[in-house]
């Protein structure tokens, strides 16, 4: 009957949301607070300025190599998830803020 139907579409479209929410990254799952746009600019730079500090003569250490691909991970992922799903300012300040 009706009330079947209503309580089967409502389970569908709450599956539906819960396998949208686990292609999210953990951050937007947990909802957790995200960094500040301007985070991603101090991000980028510091891969830009340890790309031009890099001496030819001596060649990168495993450990800095492995810190430049954590980095850009990281920045690859702050733009995804700031590109998808846009960060709301005032309800980033509200869910910061202590009471």
């Amino acid at each position: 009957d009706m009330s079947d139907r209503i309580a089967r579409e409502k389970a569908e479209e709450e599956a539906r949301q819960q396998a949208l929410l686990r292609k999210r990254s953990r951050v937007l799952q947990r909802d957790l607070p995200r960094p500040p746009a301007a985070s991603l600019e101090l991000i980028r730079n510091s891969l830009l300025s340890a790309n031009r500090d890099k001496s030819s003569v001596v060649p990168p250490s495993p450990v800095d190599d492995a810190d430049e691909m954590v980095r850009k991970g990281l920045l690859q992922l702050l733009e995804h998830d700031n590109a998808k799903y846009p960060l709301d300012e005032k309800a980033e300040k509200k869910k910061g803020a202590k009471n």
